[in-house]
This record gives C-alpha cells, structure tokens and sequence, in this order.
C-alpha cells in the first residue's frame, strides 16, 4: 500500500495529481487547509491511499530525495529506515504525523476495503467507504445514509473536525445514554431483563463489584430466578465473596417482602430468568414481579453478537416491562455494532452500560457517545 500527499487549490485539484500520478484507483484518506508555503493565502493537502507496494523508503533516502520521506510516514517502515540513515542525513519534519498516523489507521480499513462501492454510488466519493462499512456493520441503511452523508463536513476546505468528532456530534442527536445507574437517597431496584445466555448474573456481579467496592455503597443481591439453579448458586457464590446480603423470590408477594427485608440497602440489584423473546407468556410472569415494585428501574440487556434482526424482536417483546434503559453485553464478541445504534433509536430508550469481557471485578463501563462512534468505525479495541 502507497500512501502519499498532494496539493492544490481544492480538494479536486489535488485528487486530479494525485491520481494522474498513482491512478485512477487512488482513494483520499485525508483532506485538510494548509498555509501555502509561498506566503499569503492558503491550499488544500490532501492524504491519498493506492493498494500496491511503495518504492523502498531506502530507496528513497539513498537518492537523497528526503522531502519525500515525510510523504510514506505512514509506514512504520520509512520511520525505521530514516533512523537508520543516520544523521548526516537531511532530517525530515515528523511534526503532526503522529495525529495523522492515527487517523490514517482509522481510515484505511474503511476507505480501502473490498466493499462494492456501487451500492452508494448516489453519494460523495469521500464517503462512500463510510456507509458501505456502516451497512456491513448492520447499522440501518436510511440512518448509515444520514451519517455517511454528515461526514462529508470533515473533507471541507477549512475543515478542522476529524471524522471521530464528527460522527460523535451526530451521533449525539439519535442516541442517548444514561451516564449509569445513580443513587439519590432511598434505596434504588435495579431489575436486569433479557433472552437466556445474555449474561444478566454476570453483569449484576460487575454492577455489585463497583457500588459495593469501589464506591462503598451497600449493596443486595434479589433474585426471583428460581428455574435455574446454577444462576442461584452463581449469584449466591458472588454475594458470600462480596459479602452482600442475597434473596430469593419464589413469587410477587413474597418478593414484595423480600424487598423489605434489604430496604435499608443503597442498591438492589434483581436477577430475572432469562425468556426468549418469543415466549411472550413467560415474559408476562417476570411482569407480574415487577409491578411489586413500582419504582423498579428496568434494564435490558442485549447481546452485542445479536443479530439486528432478531435485536428488533427483543425490543418489541420486552419494553412492555416497562424497559427504561439499555445494556449491551459482550462487545468483545462481536465485530458488528451497527444493532447498538438501531436498538437505540428503534426503542427510544437511552444505553446505560457495556460489558466487554467475563471479569466480574470488572469489564463493564458506562456507555458513551463516544464509545459508539469508535465501534462504528473500527470494531471492538478495549
């Protein structure tokens, strides 16, 4: 792969070197407005990408051709070989690489990819590689259009923005988050919900873990999953090493007591039997709990491996518990995040937390914007 920098007046003017140069099949990576080194006024550079071998960075330093160095920065090849050269030779200016090396690495894997560009032939040529790994990645296709197209901002002359910010800043208007769960005076019911094998124990020890040992909170365990008796024993094994009081529930009213019971605590966290989102009649009984506890928050976790499909049919089936937030769990499963965006704004409900691995000490964190708009770029990177 070649990476190298033009100049012009406009973005067009530099893509028409810079492809008479590589080729037609020449992809901009980067576009941004620069002083003109002539004084007075000001020019477009632009970062273009062709995939086929660079000239050797040796090579290039032999034939003492150095302002040409700084142009396949980005292969941590040219770096080597520049140090190698020693300092006798002229030294090339390194300053901002390692921003643009970053981004460039953002950016590759999208713009470069073997994506048919014909699908979003209707759009700009700077951002079609953004929607086709948005589609791929199963983000709706009428909400992957709307991004693709407000990304087209960032290739503007005198645009500072990088494509992260934004993509942050739109995303910001479609989807909520939570900040996480908060404690404000009283004791708070947190009830987790989902399909079987969501990990709703796992993430209840991960929520106890944090309120209970980093922020000293008093914490409880409730359960009303008495048909599995592994996720009782598993829950009651997390409450005897966390040293937090654990109850079980075998029906509404004695829930209703049970509640009672750990009314003194700051947090009650309730485990719920997973239901497939297709046996509604079972998802009535969790409800029937519930309505014991009309202060209860409700968060359902959904699995980030879901397909959106499917994603779509767990919404519809549970919000009528009277689902307040959102959880994705096992991010570092999937390699698609398309679903969390959808989930979203299908359900209309914020997004309170992640989990990212099966540490129940830890591998949880608070959901952000910002957060989502690195999976949609570039997959899961912990």
């Amino acid at each position: 792969m070649q990476i190298k920098r033009f100049y012009g007046k406009t973005v067009h003017a530099a893509m028409e070197k810079a492809k008479a140069e590589l080729g037609p099949e020449a992809v901009l990576l980067h576009a941004r407005t620069v002083k003109s080194k002539l004084g007075g006024g000001s020019m477009v550079e632009i970062i273009v990408a062709v995939d086929r071998e660079a000239p050797s960075a040796v090579d290039e330093l032999k034939s003492s051709e150095l302002s040409k160095a700084r142009e396949i920065a980005g292969s941590r090849a040219a770096i080597a070989a520049y140090s190698k050269a020693g300092e006798s030779e002229e030294r090339f200016e390194l300053r901002h690489i390692g921003e643009e090396l970053a981004e460039i690495r953002d950016l590759l894997h999208i713009l470069l990819s073997d994506v048919k560009r014909e699908k979003a032939s209707h759009l700009p040529e700077t951002v079609r590689g953004f929607y086709d790994r948005f589609v791929e990645g199963e983000l709706d296709p009428g909400i992957a259009e709307d991004l693709a197209v407000g990304l087209e901002a960032c290739f503007a002359e005198g645009s500072e923005r990088t494509v992260h910010e934004q993509l942050v800043r739109m995303l910001s208007k479609l989807v909520r988050v939570s900040g996480g769960i908060t404690l404000e005076g009283g004791p708070k019911f947190v009830a987790l919900v989902g399909p079987t094998g969501v990990g709703k124990t796992t993430t209840i020890a991960k929520l106890a873990a944090h309120f209970k040992l980093r922020l000293k909170r008093r914490v409880a365990f409730l359960s009303i999953d008495s048909y599995r008796i592994g996720a009782t024993y598993q829950l009651n094994t997390y409450a005897e090493i966390m040293k937090i009081p654990f109850r079980l529930a075998q029906d509404p009213s004695e829930l209703r007591e049970r509640a009672e019971e750990l009314s003194d605590h700051d947090l009650i966290l309730i485990d719920t039997p997973g239901r497939s989102q297709r046996d509604l009649k079972r998802i009535k009984e969790i409800e029937s709990f519930l309505l014991e506890l009309p202060q209860v928050e409700v968060h359902l976790l959904i699995s980030a491996v879901t397909r959106d499909r499917d994603v779509r049919d767990i919404i519809d089936s549970f919000l009528p518990l009277g689902v307040d937030y959102l959880i994705f769990t096992k991010l570092d499963e999937s390699s698609c995040f398309g679903a969390l965006v959808n989930a979203a704004v299908r359900s209309e409900r914020p997004i309170s937390y992640f989990t990212t691995g099966q540490d129940a000490a830890g591998d949880i964190e608070v959901a952000t914007v910002e957060r989502i708009a690195s999976l949609l770029l570039r997959g899961f990177k912990r």
